[in-house]
């Protein structure tokens, strides 16, 4: 009986494998955290601000974000602290707005609620916002309504913002906050 031998490295066992192990071997992981991040800050989708209150997010790839736990850290704390994040505030809702910017025209806003849209996990890594608070009395909807039901809408408003501020006050490392109130009568 021949007996033959493969010349391939033996089959790793099919067992859980060790995520530091399998991503240590990784060339990203041998360069220094500051070249890492300079890395990140490229690859990433990011904000630019083209006037005081509005904000575009240029596109950018978020795959490093699935890579391994280091790398995952690393690159989320660099997108959620660099990204300036839009937030309109109106009577029935709090909204995290994403305008994104592509070569030929800006692609039409993205609203998702807030802070649900970013979750728990990723909230604390934000250090700028943009915030716009729709003044009640000037809401084109609203135009010949009786007091009584602009003073509730007023109401609901108030209840936004003091969600919102509760939320905020919970965000330890926040740098830039701009405040607009919006002012639609014109």
């Amino acid at each position: 009986m021949l007996e033959t031998r493969s010349k391939l490295p033996p089959k790793s066992s099919p067992g859980p494998s060790n995520d530091d192990d399998a991503f240590s071997r990784s060339p990203l992981l041998e360069l220094p955290p500051e070249l890492r991040l300079q890395i990140y800050e490229h690859v990433l989708p990011t904000t630019i601000d083209l006037d005081s209150s509005t904000s575009y997010w240029i596109r950018g790839s978020i795959s490093l974000l699935s890579t391994c736990q280091l790398i995952h850290d690393e690159a989320a704390e660099c997108l959620y602290s660099r990204a300036n994040f839009t937030i309109d505030v109106l009577s029935n809702s709090t909204t995290l707005n994403r305008r994104w910017l592509s070569r030929t025209t800006p692609i039409p806003k993205q609203r998702f609620h807030f802070p649900d849209s970013i979750g728990q996990t990723y909230l604390p890594l934000i250090k700028r916002f943009t915030i716009s608070i729709s003044h009640v009395g000037f809401q084109p909807m609203i135009r010949g309504w009786d007091h009584v039901r602009i003073a509730e809408l007023a109401q609901y408003l108030r209840g936004e913002v003091h969600c919102l501020s509760v939320v905020l006050g919970n965000i330890p490392r926040i740098q830039e906050m701009n405040l607009f109130l919006k002012d639609n009568s014109r």
